[in-house]
């Protein structure tokens, strides 16, 4: 709960939490996830409403019962594992999905559904009772949140590691088997099930095509290596982490190489753990890697949460706390948890500070909106009586709070500033209209986006943004309202606003358009 406390006491709708509040809450049926819309449904009246923070909090509390139950049942000592496990949430990537007022819940239970299949030891037959038994475990998590098989992958890898030394190689490598052919039959029944009962939008669609050449392979991985360099790179807390799962990655290799009977069981042995590590490192991406349009939300990193967990237990495996080493390891792995809890906490300032802002700005827009219109000749109605078409250009300001957690934080990337994730969503932040919407926007006012929706990745060719782009490079409109963060300009029935405020003092005014 220290981790979790100032994030759920900040109290803020986040992305798309307004746009569920508001609307019709269903997008989780046509994205792939029909579980997510029945659970949310659960902690409402039959319908998804705003409960929050009970999502957030029942969603952490189902998390840290399948860590205990997973306790009970893996031959670890009590403070290592606690201390170990608790990397799954004290993390950096796992901040956005508290974030979420509604998807938090089953964005948390999913890593339930990734840890169930470890609560009982894998000794049984490829088509056991318990694989079938873990394929559906991994099927509800598919229904639910999908970034979640990561750490179904990393602890699969782990399991293996904890076994070097003990079992044969050969029964290691038939464990991750038993534990790939779960995956597939789950994964199996998934796509079935998708073909015959849910309708997927173009947002899943998109993201779900499998990458068919060398070549978009190579742009797929420069892109994932990219945005691995944005979130550790320059950041302290970053880098501790790094180095810290590379002192284990050395610890761990040669851990695994001592007390073997031969220097041949010593290299066979460093082979396995060697091969572990590098497929846990992998679940940072996951299968992501083999997407042609990988999803870059920090949200779906959270495997990194298991590559801490398996850091920490290879750091702390067979420490009681007696000698100096001990001591100093349990140290080390308290003060990352603890340097965890106070980025958690500067995430919840910022983004708090960034949701003011947020808010303020749409009261000055909504006032721009009002004065701009009221004394304007209404043009023909576009859809549905809606008059004014609304827009932005540009890039939200940064509240000075969270620019500076940005700064200090380069994980947090992406959390506190929502970047349009589709060029055809041109305004900044892409849940502003929502915004807007529960501040009394005029219903004659519609979002410009949804207008060029039939242009998609076009949409710059389309007549109406064509004639705004002319007007805002000749500063000539209808009518121009200034501030210190933005500018809001009439264009004939378009109303935009522009971050950048391309048209400061002495813009040409005109009176037809």
């Amino acid at each position: 709960m220290a981790f979790s406390l100032p994030l759920i006491n900040a109290d803020i709708y986040y992305q798309d939490d307004l746009g569920h509040s508001l609307g019709n809450p269903k997008s989780w049926l046509h994205d792939g996830r029909p579980l997510a819309y029945g659970l949310m449904c659960l902690l409402g009246p039959l319908w998804p409403v705003d409960s929050g923070p009970w999502p957030q909090v029942l969603g952490l509390f189902m998390v840290a019962l399948t860590i205990g139950k997973l306790g009970q049942n893996l031959n670890i000592r009590t403070m290592p594992f606690v201390l170990s496990f608790a990397f799954l949430i004290c993390q950096p990537f796992y901040l956005e999905n508290l974030s979420y007022r509604y998807d938090s819940f089953f964005m948390s239970l999913s890593i339930c559904f990734a840890l169930m299949p470890f609560i009982t030891p894998n000794t049984q037959g490829l088509m056991s009772r318990k694989t079938l038994r873990d394929a559906a475990c991994l099927f509800l998590l598919m229904n639910a949140y999908q970034a979640a098989i990561n750490i179904f992958f990393c602890f699969s890898f782990i399991e293996a590691g904890l076994m070097i030394g003990k079992r044969r190689n050969s029964a290691i490598v038939y464990t991750i088997l038993c534990r790939l052919m779960t995956f597939v039959l789950a994964y199996g029944v998934y796509k079935v099930e998708e073909l015959l009962f849910v309708n997927v939008n173009e947002y899943a669609q998109l993201h779900a095509a499998i990458i068919r050449s060398p070549a978009q392979f190579h742009d797929s991985l420069l892109v994932l290596l990219g945005k691995l360099k944005e979130c550790f790179w320059g950041g302290v807390y970053e880098s501790l982490l790094v180095a810290f799962i590379a002192v284990a990655l050395v610890i761990g290799m040669r851990r695994s190489m001592a007390g073997a009977g031969s220097r041949r069981a010593a290299l066979g042995n460093a082979a396995m753990a060697g091969l572990c590590a590098l497929c846990i490192l992998s679940c940072f991406f996951g299968l992501q890697i083999l997407l042609r349009y990988p999803v870059l939300a920090p949200r779906t990193f959270i495997g990194f949460g298991g590559i801490l967990t398996a850091a920490s237990l290879v750091v702390l495996a067979g420490r009681d706390f007696r000698t100096f080493t001990d001591k100093v390891c349990f140290v080390l792995v308290g003060f990352l948890l603890c340097q965890g809890i106070f980025q958690a906490a500067s995430y919840a300032n910022a983004i708090r500070a960034q949701t003011e802002l947020r808010e303020h700005l749409a009261e000055q827009v909504i006032e721009d909106i009002s004065d701009l219109t009221r004394h304007a000749v209404r043009p023909e109605p576009n859809i549905a009586h809606k008059y004014w078409l609304w827009g932005t250009i540009g890039h939200e300001p940064l509240a000075p709070l969270a620019k500076r957690a940005y700064t200090y934080y380069p994980s947090l990337d992406d959390t506190i500033m929502s970047e349009a994730f589709i060029d055809r969503y041109t305004v900044s932040p892409i849940f502003m209209y929502d915004i807007m919407r529960r501040d009394n926007l005029p219903d004659s006012v519609d979002f410009l986006p949804w207008r060029l929706w039939e242009y998609k990745t076009r949409y710059r060719s389309s007549p109406a943004w064509q004639k705004i782009e002319q007007a805002i490079h000749q500063c000539s409109f209808d009518g121009m309202k200034e501030h210190a963060d933005f500018n809001t300009y009439k264009i004939g029935r378009y109303i935009i606003t522009d971050y950048t405020r391309s048209c400061s003092r002495g813009a040409v005014i005109t009176t037809e358009m």
